[in-house]
């Protein structure tokens, strides 16, 4: 029996509206993000926004876009989604693309860099776990925003930095599941950081950035958590203008609101086949709805018997592994569907399910 593939536009246009309005796309000045573009090397605010830089001497626009790898996902507000879902401790990252792919080789001769971003962490990573770093190879990075513990750690390669002894400079502590956004800043002798607009007290760091080699810009590496709105300069920043761009990221957090989650015991009535990566190209993720039969509802109101549930089959051209049997019963933590956007354009294969019932999507095990 072949498999039935659809796309499933599960969200009214209406809908889509609300949802982005909720998102904070649509608020005031959110059109204005990030800002000055002046040394403006790289810019990504999310993966439904027009990301994209003008280059100073040509003129010429050119687009900033990430590609999800390994288990990496875009997440319900267009993030750049490294947590753990649908019983996948993700491992993954996300990497710019196009042959043209930004390398802050200007700041190698202005001597400044400044990096913005709205980080969200997960668990705690017991080791150093890199967010965002400027690395090629197993070379030592230009530059690294990372989290060790519950704090966050920059490691920023000067002219008086050798090797791989590149010191960590704590950026204070952070909290699971709580967005944060942040502005590293630094000219020869001057590194500055703001979290939600309030300076941190930093040690002095010196040097000047003569030893930056052109590196690829890598978001994830062992971290948990989401990041988005991304912004690096080949300049630094004043406080002044930093704290703008705090007010401008906390206009599009405002108003979100966690989609409702339902927790059931169900059995698994019927499954999908996960097709060959090679059959759903050119897509190379997707997901397929199985049809469960509910037990016992734990968390949340459901009255029906039964329901849709999709989880990721295939990321990164790479089919995940599943244990699950039919007849056995089994926890799942469940949003709708209509409430993840994100998933609109991605594939979702059903096998003979049926197509009446409410889809929900699997974001834990």
């Amino acid at each position: 029996m072949d498999l039935l593939l659809r796309s499933w536009r599960t969200v009214p246009a209406v809908l889509a509206a609300v949802v982005l309005a909720a998102w904070g796309g649509l608020a005031a000045g959110a059109e204005s993000w990030p800002g000055s573009r002046d040394g403006l090397e790289f810019a990504w605010q999310a993966s439904n926004r027009p990301n994209s830089v003008t280059d100073p001497v040509t003129q010429s626009t050119r687009s900033c876009r990430v590609t999800p790898r390994g288990m990496a996902v875009f997440g319900r507000f267009f993030d750049m989604d490294l947590s753990s879902t649908a019983g996948l401790r993700r491992g993954g990252e996300f990497v710019v693309e196009g042959e043209r792919e930004p390398r802050p080789a200007a700041s190698a001769k202005t001597h400044q860099v400044t990096v913005e971003a709205v980080i969200t962490p997960g668990p705690a990573p017991k080791a150093v776990a890199r967010i965002i770093t400027f690395l090629t190879g197993a070379g030592t990075a230009n530059f690294m925003l990372g989290q060790e513990s519950d704090a966050l750690v920059l490691h920023l390669r000067t002219s008086e930095t050798a090797g791989t002894d590149v010191p960590a400079v704590k950026l204070g502590k952070v909290a699971e599941g709580r967005p944060v956004h942040v502005l590293v800043s630094y000219s020869p002798g001057h590194l500055t950081c703001l979290r939600d607009g309030e300076p941190v007290a930093l040690p002095s760091l010196a040097g000047d950035l003569g030893n930056w080699a052109p590196q690829t810009i890598v978001f994830g590496g062992g971290w948990k958590g989401q990041i988005e709105g991304v912004a690096i300069y080949s300049r630094a920043l004043g406080a002044e203008e930093a704290k703008a761009h705090y007010a401008m990221a906390a206009a599009r957090l405002k108003g979100r609101k966690a989609a409702e989650r339902l927790v059931v015991e169900a059995r698994l009535v019927a499954t999908t086949a996960t097709p060959d990566p090679k059959d759903i190209a050119p897509y190379v993720r997707a997901l397929t709805g199985h049809r469960y039969e509910v037990v016992k509802v734990e968390q949340g109101r459901y009255d029906r018997k039964e329901l849709l549930a999709a989880r990721w089959a295939i990321l990164d051209k790479t089919v995940l592994p599943t244990t699950r049997l039919v007849g056995e019963s089994y926890r799942l933590v469940l949003e709708r569907f209509e409430d993840h956007p994100e998933l609109e354009p991605e594939r979702l294969v059903m096998d003979g399910a049926t197509s009446d019932l409410p889809l929900f999507y699997e974001v834990e095990p």
